[in-house]
């Protein structure tokens, strides 16, 4: 079974300097359960291509489907390489752990329940949650992007 299809798909950005090729019609297809890695020189449009399938970008062109259907918004958890700068200042462990949640309207309470069963599900009973990300070490802000991720319940299947 087919878990992710890409066709054609292309990124354009278009800078002051002028318009910036960054994918060109690239094809993959990866079947459910398969781990492939990514990999190339800097700049050559992987991080790009993530955020395409993550839904926190979107192609200039081309497709994407998930699980053999026309699927284009599966619950995708991602943890960003640089995972220091995707954690937002101004919330608190916790408010940044539920922000996908909050992204989805979730109110505030329900929120907090769930990041609260992805931490003890987890084992980060640790994690001080009422800390700021410039107060907690790496490991600790990894171990927050991590639980962020998998709070949304990512698809399993794809």
């Amino acid at each position: 079974m087919t878990g992710l299809r890409i066709n054609n798909l292309t990124k354009i950005f278009h800078t002051s300097n002028g318009v910036l090729p960054v994918l060109k019609d690239v094809c993959l297809t990866i079947a459910t359960g398969e781990v492939v890695a990514i990999r190339g020189d800097n700049g050559s449009g992987k991080t790009t291509l993530l955020n395409i399938i993550a839904g926190i970008d979107k192609a200039t062109s081309g497709e994407i489907q998930f699980n053999d259907a026309q699927e284009t918004v599966p619950k995708i958890g991602y943890v960003q390489q640089d995972y220091t700068s995707s954690l937002l200042p101004w919330f608190n462990v916790m408010e940044n752990i539920a922000v996908p949640l909050r992204i989805h309207g979730v109110g505030r309470q329900l929120r907090f329940e769930k990041a609260t069963q992805v931490l003890k599900k987890l084992d980060f009973n640790e994690l001080p949650l009422d800390k700021h990300p410039y107060q907690l070490s790496g490991g600790q802000k990894q171990r927050v992007a991590i639980a962020r991720a998998l709070l949304y319940n990512p698809s399993s299947n794809v």
